[in-house]
C-alpha cells in the first residue's frame, strides 16, 4: 500500500470517528448473572 493512500485512510477514519455520536447506556446485570460481552477490539467491554 502506497504511504500516501495509508495516510489518507488514517485521516478520514480519524474525521468518521471525531464526528461519531456516543449514546449513553445505563446497563443493569443481574448479581449471579453470567454474560458473555462481545464487541470490537478497545470499544470498552472490560470496564462493565
Amino acid at each position: 500500500m502506497n504511504h500516501d493512500t495509508l495516510k489518507t485512510v488514517i485521516f478520514d477514519q480519524h474525521e468518521i470517528i471525531k464526528n461519531a455520536v456516543i449514546i449513553p447506556r445505563d446497563y443493569e446485570f443481574e448479581e449471579n448473572g453470567k454474560y458473555v460481552l462481545t464487541g470490537l477490539r478497545r470499544a470498552g467491554k472490560s470496564t462493565i
